[in-house]
């Protein structure tokens, strides 16, 4: 019996045989299948680059923005060199890489490749800095803050991204009729904080969430 190629599996592409064989037909699919489930992290050299390097088969990349050459459109995809040629996956979510010169894993999420277990970059528990006026927080000024309003304070918390796995607490002291706005949280647009109020918020690497 001549078997002949009649699809691709659903994640990486990779050509399947007629899949109403038995027999061998049947084992060689059973195989390609199982090999797509439980391969390695993918090893990814750079994920940085929006211009194809040469190629050197074996390597692996995950393309950067604007990307031009052979690689233009295919942003964010990753790109094998095989055979002296690209060969280019689109991730799915879940996918865990790891990426040789930053020495991370990085996961495949809603449409955005993020590290997979950020470190966390808050100072050191207990450091409280007490504001007064309107402010943007920094986890390289303080884990905990003390707003003593002496006036409208508006507190806005910075991008989400460039924070992965930073929380921040705010406990309100002041017994004023100023008002305290937290600006930026996914849940709430403009949370007022009133006297005695103490919140927490963490970023997941995409939003800002109350914890």
């Amino acid at each position: 019996m001549v078997l002949y190629k009649l699809g691709t599996t659903a994640r990486l592409g990779l050509a399947v045989l007629d899949p109403t064989a038995s027999g061998q037909g049947a084992w060689i699919n059973a195989n390609t299948a199982l090999s797509e489930l439980m391969s390695a992290t993918p090893q990814i050299k750079d994920k940085d680059l929006a211009t194809p390097p040469t190629i050197v088969n074996g390597e692996g990349f995950i393309i950067a923005a604007s990307p031009t050459g052979a690689w233009a459109g295919k942003a964010t995809k990753l790109a094998f060199a095989i055979n002296s040629a690209w060969v280019f996956v689109t991730p799915w979510n879940g996918l865990t890489v790891y990426v040789v010169d930053e020495d991370k894993d990085y996961k495949w999420l809603t449409s955005t490749w993020s590290i997979k277990n950020p470190t966390s970059t808050v100072a050191p528990i207990f450091t409280w800095v007490t504001k007064t006026a309107s402010f943007t927080p920094s986890s390289s000024e303080a884990a905990f803050y003390r707003i003593a309003a002496a006036g409208a304070v508006v507190i806005t918390l910075p991008s989400a991204a460039s924070n992965a796995g930073v929380t921040w607490r705010f406990k309100r002291t002041d017994a004023t009729g100023n008002t305290v706005t937290l600006n930026g949280l996914l849940e709430v647009s403009g949370l007022a904080l009133l006297a005695g109020d103490s919140i927490e918020v963490s970023s997941d690497g995409t939003d800002w969430l109350l914890v």
